[in-house]
């Protein structure tokens, strides 16, 4: 393990030496063993080294390494997983939390890593990081969204390329595109096979009540929206705005805390206005806009009707559409059919349904516009992994945990 002289310089370590640092510190946090001021600042700059991006990867914006660990601890308070993720490692430790010669760091930190991302309860209201994912490093997993998340994100792309992969389409992730993906979302991000990294920056955050008015041309497409943010030089804008979440956050406390929800209501003003820009500087230019105004009536008139039986005529109709029109706009713009867009609804409102309250499975399907419980039943098995009765107790015995 590194002592806290060498933490200072970490030019001359490898990866591997850097993911040992990170593992003593994700087992001792873990599991509330004494961190001593030599190792955190180790484990601190390691876990710079390794997630941070080149542009951020300044350890002295974010020096005070016992915030650092403190706001670190509290992400971890009553996960589960991680708990029983580190009683099956226990062996591999020291008594001091000092991971043993022959472990495989790697495996540990990219399970304590994915947990961590995608257990929506083991965050704050929001939370900040700038991974770079390769080959061969601990970093390189897909970000799952997890089963009734109820975070958005904002995924802006530094480099290399990635994608998101929904149920029915993909969306690549290229240098400049900056990516909204609101609640309801199921899918993963991933890095590009192809692509020797993927550089980006990650903001997820719980919205506030006054940040509607900023998200309701997102919100209810319930699937991600991916801009150019390069468009009128916005990519410098996004990119500091990402640094100051990172370097503020890591200074808990109702001030600062503050000071972050400032800045992602800053971001989400400049993403509303960035949507807008992408429409007027399309090919038809205010048609188009005009187009997508249309479609997000029809969107909402679907919401609110999602558990009855709408054809899309009628759906159309509302729209002020043709059927045909309709249905090459939706496609064109968030590559599924405005059917499977609805049924998508159906599924969601089922899963938080099952997750949340003892409502049946006849009376949920029923309440979601299927009355045949057992087509309800494959289309859910389909979508999410698991039978409708299954995912139920999946969901209860993990918050159990």
């Amino acid at each position: 393990m590194m002592n806290s002289k060498q933490s200072h310089n970490m030019d001359n370590f490898t990866d591997l030496e850097l993911a040992r640092a990170l593992a003593g510190l994700y087992y001792s946090v873990i599991t509330g063993l004494e961190i001593s001021p030599g190792r955190g600042k180790a484990a601190f700059e390691a876990w710079s080294r390794l997630t941070i991006s080149p542009w951020s990867a300044q350890p002295d914006l974010h020096s005070d390494s016992k915030a650092y660990l403190h706001a670190f601890s509290e992400s971890f308070r009553n996960s589960g997983p991680l708990q029983n993720l580190c009683r099956c490692w226990q062996s591999k430790f020291d008594r001091n939390g000092v991971p043993l010669s022959d472990i495989d760091v790697r495996g540990f930190l990219t399970e304590a890593i994915s947990i961590q991302l995608h257990s929506s309860h083991t965050h704050h209201d929001f939370f900040c990081i700038c991974p770079t994912f390769k080959p061969d490093s601990v970093v390189n997993f897909p970000i799952n969204y997890p089963i009734a998340a109820d975070f958005w994100t904002i995924c802006l792309t530094e480099g290399g390329a990635g994608y998101i992969q929904a149920a029915t389409h993909r969306i690549d992730l290229l240098p400049g595109s900056v990516a909204l993906i609101p609640p309801g979302f199921h899918g993963q991000v991933v890095r590009c096979e192809n692509s020797p990294e993927w550089r980006c920056c990650y903001l997820g955050f719980r919205s506030r009540p006054q940040w509607l008015k900023l998200l309701d041309w997102a919100y209810p497409l319930r699937t991600p929206v991916v801009l150019n943010s390069d468009l009128l030089g916005e990519r410098d804008t996004f990119r500091r705005a990402f640094l100051e979440i990172s370097t503020t956050s890591y200074h808990r406390g109702d001030i600062n805390e503050s000071l972050c929800f400032i800045l992602i209501a800053s971001l989400l003003t400049r993403f509303n206005r960035l949507n807008k820009k992408h429409f007027e500087s399309a090919d038809k230019g205010k048609d188009l806009h005009m187009l997508d105004v249309r479609v997000s009536a029809a969107v909402n008139f679907v919401i609110n009707n999602y558990s009855k039986s709408l054809n899309l005529e009628t759906i159309a109709n509302h729209a002020s559409l043709s059927t045909s029109r309709l249905s090459a706009i939706f496609k064109q713009h968030y590559g599924i059919s405005l059917i499977q867009w609805r049924d998508s609804i159906r599924l969601s409102i089922a899963k938080n349904l099952l997750a949340n309250t003892n409502i049946s499975v006849t009376d949920i399907s029923q309440q979601v516009g299927w009355a045949d419980q057992l087509y309800f039943s494959r289309r859910f098995k389909k979508e999410f992994g698991y039978s409708p009765r299954n995912y139920r107790r999946h969901i209860r015995s993990a918050l159990i945990e």
